[in-house]
């Protein structure tokens, strides 16, 4: 037999979006409400037999009810089932809408830290589950659980693959007894797939990137489950995206880089752009780029010729008059190649550098 899921969480609806302006903020609020009708448009296009959410599809307890409402209306007319399971941050009180609002007969909330389960016969399919009550709940939900045999099972929850969390924890050891199909997780927001025993672990990964740190594709989930093997192909959403882009330092007028950096980022309304380069007017190109782009974040790369005088140039004259010294009075070779390699770690210390630009050799013959 072979049941297609689709897999999505931290959606973080009515997220705060701290680093745009407040217009474009707003803006975004609205625009993730559409993700909704998405998911459900994906899910019957791929011919899914159920939508499980992993986790933070609210960014608080208490989103707007026009959010709410939102969430309702698209659920409900995805005619299949449909599980929620609440995360960290729109965690499962009395107050908040996984209990008030008023969800279709197909969605299924779990709503307590042990674990529900879920008897769908029509696939031979089991889905169990839990919920956060609290933002740290610092939960085990595979601790004492075991998936039935002879029937093809499933694990919902928000959490991350490790011996211990803050939030939920969900050792390898405890996989691998557990003995579930699928265990599908959010919280984690870069999407990952692995094989722990016979389980197939998704990460589904945040539905857009939220911030520079989560550049790359993100989207939803596709899980295919069969007795042959499982597989798990990831649909881009339309939502938010951060990339994070270098062009060639050559380049410098603020059209070419423009039209370079549009190239690379077909849909600017919904991209935030980080971009390293060397521009001849970065002011002009940083008003171009903030009229083009949902957000950006403009790094002039400091060229080499001019490192000098970019970082303390004084205190780098004067460390480099040093280090001069200490080569000539070096009295032999492995003396004179240690005041080198000296000098070429300070003067990268001095740049806010790790490492020296240039390779130097060790002078006990090794890499340096």
């Amino acid at each position: 037999m072979t049941v297609k899921l689709l897999q999505v969480g931290d959606l973080h609806l009515d997220a705060a979006y701290a680093r745009l302006a407040p217009d474009r903020a707003s803006y975004r609020r609205r625009a993730a409400r559409d993700l909704l009708d998405e998911i459900v448009a994906v899910a019957k296009a791929e011919g899914a037999a159920m939508i499980l959410c992993t986790g933070d599809l609210f960014d608080t307890p208490t989103p707007y009810r026009d959010t709410v409402e939102a969430a309702v209306a698209a659920f409900g007319r995805a005619q299949i089932p449909v599980f929620l399971s609440p995360g960290n941050h729109d965690f499962f009180t009395r107050s908040s809408p996984y209990f008030a609002a008023d969800w279709s007969e197909n969605v299924h909330i779990f709503t307590a830290e042990t674990p529900e389960t879920i008897a769908l016969p029509d696939l031979n399919c089991e889905v169990s589950g839990v919920a956060f009550l609290s933002e740290r709940p610092a939960l085990r939900p595979l601790s004492s659980l075991t998936a039935s045999e002879g029937k093809l099972s499933i694990f919902v929850g928000h959490g991350e693959v490790a011996a211990d969390s803050d939030y939920a924890a969900f050792p390898t050891a405890e996989i691998v007894r557990a003995g579930f199909d699928l265990v599908a997780l959010g919280h984690i927001h870069k999407p990952e797939v692995t094989t722990v025993g016979k389980t197939l672990v998704v990460q589904n990964g945040s539905a857009e990137g939220h911030g520079y740190d989560e550049a790359g594709e993100h989207g939803y989930s596709l899980v295919t489950l069969s007795d042959a093997g499982h597989s798990v192909r990831l649909i881009p959403s339309s939502g938010m995206r951060a990339v994070r882009l270098e062009l060639d330092e050559a380049l410098t007028d603020t059209n070419a880089i423009l039209a370079a950096v549009l190239a690379q980022c077909p849909h600017p309304e919904r991209t935030m752009v980080r971009l390293v380069c060397s521009a001849a007017e970065p002011d002009r190109l940083e008003e171009a780029l903030h009229a083009q782009f949902l957000d950006c974040k403009l790094v002039l790369r400091a060229e080499s010729e001019h490192a000098r005088t970019a970082f303390s140039s004084p205190l780098l004259k004067l460390f480099a008059q040093k280090a001069d010294a200490a080569q000539k009075a070096a009295k032999s070779p492995k003396e004179q190649a240690i005041a080198a390699m000296a000098a070429q770690f300070g003067e990268a210390a001095m740049l806010g550098r790790e490492q020296p630009r240039t390779a130097i050799s060790n002078p006990k013959g090794g890499p340096a």
